[in-house]
């Protein structure tokens, strides 16, 4: 989570390069789409920014969450590559979990993680377009966090997994199936 302070600096500095006042209401509104940053990402956004924005406006929100996490394009092929690295080096027997529940929604949409695991090479070469093109459109609507937990491998375990990417990301998307799946049982 964004600090306040560190927000303050980095926010203060880019409204006085780009000639801008730093109302309240704009201060807010901007901390408050950013605030998930963490104080480095947003040292490195401001940075990012100031290194190779030309324009003379202030950048949005927006333009500053995408200087760390880059456009819809990038994102989907960093994304493919994990997915790359965990058919490769977990394969279809493990359960794996990724820190992104789009990749989830996507792999869902592709026939879940065995078939991806299982596809002949030819079908996987044509499966990366179909990944980027989906990733890109589910990143737009976004994935219901709660919808997606393991992918299920081969062997059917769920209490043990291959974590893929940030572990914390992980737990938190995990932990927040756990209390929809609870809430069902108590509701039921």
């Amino acid at each position: 989570m964004l600090n306040r302070q560190s927000f303050s600096v980095g926010f203060t500095g880019l409204c006085e390069v780009y000639n801008r006042k730093p109302s309240e209401t704009l201060t807010l509104t901007y901390y408050e789409v950013l605030k998930t940053m963490t104080d480095d990402d947003f040292t490195r956004a401001v940075s990012t920014i100031l290194e190779t924005r030309r324009f003379t406006n202030l950048p949005t929100p927006a333009e500053i969450l995408q200087a760390i996490t880059g456009d819809a394009s990038d994102r989907a092929l960093l994304a493919f590559e994990k997915v790359v690295y965990a058919r490769k080096n977990i394969g279809h027997y493990r359960t794996v979990a990724f820190d992104d529940p789009v990749i989830h929604a996507v792999i869902d949409y592709l026939g879940g993680w065995v078939a991806i695991c299982e596809m002949a090479a030819e079908d996987w070469r044509f499966a990366r377009k179909d990944f980027v093109e989906f990733y890109k459109a589910k990143g737009k609507v976004g994935a219901n966090k709660g919808r997606y937990g393991l992918l299920v491998g081969y062997e059917g375990e769920t209490k043990r997994f291959m974590a893929v990417g940030d572990k914390a990301k992980i737990r938190a998307m995990l932990e927040t199936v756990k209390l929809i799946e609870d809430k069902k049982e108590t509701t039921s």
